[in-house]
């Protein structure tokens, strides 16, 4: 189904890879991963590119500039080249090399997610649960805050990623998980 959508771009805040993003520096929460976000990237790139119809967002930062490191920590990071991201739900210790900050640095501008939202002239669906501790629901306020136009779709009591986990082996979908997808299917086809 989803092959027969052109020109919408559809992705999901919890996939571990992305061409450029931003993650927790550290945290032990359970409901957090070291997430490269996807779907920031897409509402970045919309602004660039006129092929992007609509945008999708699940569980977004509203900035991500300001969840790296403080400077101590960026200190230690710059000397090591390398720091470890904890991912609650996998116990795993993710690496982040220093080249990322370097990166967001040298793209500050283009990485303003403010700015983007703010001048954003296609249809934006942000889907945030209520409960999610990775990215607070006050993030998703602001993203509402900067476009009136951006709908917010906000499921109660959801997590981070909706009630599902890594890797996904199970032949039916959480709850929280089928309200975002049908949510969202139901956006891409209007």
């Amino acid at each position: 189904m989803f092959n027969k959508i052109r020109n919408i771009i559809f992705t999901f805040s919890f996939a571990f890879v992305s061409s450029c993003g931003v993650t927790e520096y550290i945290t032990n929460s359970e409901d957090s991963a070291p997430e490269l976000n996807a779907d920031l990237d897409l509402e970045l790139k919309s602004a660039e590119d006129d092929r992007v119809s609509k945008i999708v967002s699940w569980a977004s930062p509203s900035d991500f500039i300001n969840r790296l490191p403080d400077k101590e920590k960026r200190k230690n990071w710059q000397r090591t080249n390398i720091a470890y991201v904890y991912n609650g739900r996998t116990k795993q210790n993710m690496p982040m090399y220093y080249q990322f900050y370097e990166n967001c640095m040298a793209n500050l501008d283009r990485l303003n997610i403010k700015k983007v939202l703010q001048s954003l002239k296609i249809p934006h669906l942000h889907v945030h649960g209520s409960s999610d501790k990775s990215v607070l629901i006050d993030e998703a306020y602001q993203i509402k805050k900067w476009n009136k136009a951006t709908f917010l779709h906000i499921i109660k009591e959801a997590n981070h990623v909706f009630g599902s986990f890594h890797p996904y082996n199970l032949m039916s979908f959480p709850k929280d998980l089928k309200n975002a997808i049908d949510f969202t299917i139901s956006f891409l086809k209007t």
